[in-house]
């Protein structure tokens, strides 16, 4: 496809407080998100 870097990363399915913790624990899938913003392959990051 040739991307650099997507603009929008979007996060779905975000339905309880539990999904909420898994995802912002350490070694989450939001680390994950952040590395990807920092190194410039990602511009936003979304809850949806």
């Amino acid at each position: 496809m040739g991307l650099v870097y997507l603009d929008l990363w979007q996060i779905h399915d975000l339905c309880t407080e539990g999904d909420l913790q898994a995802l912002e624990a350490p070694g989450g899938a939001l680390e994950a998100f952040i590395e990807a913003r920092e190194k410039g392959l990602v511009r936003f990051i979304r809850h949806w």
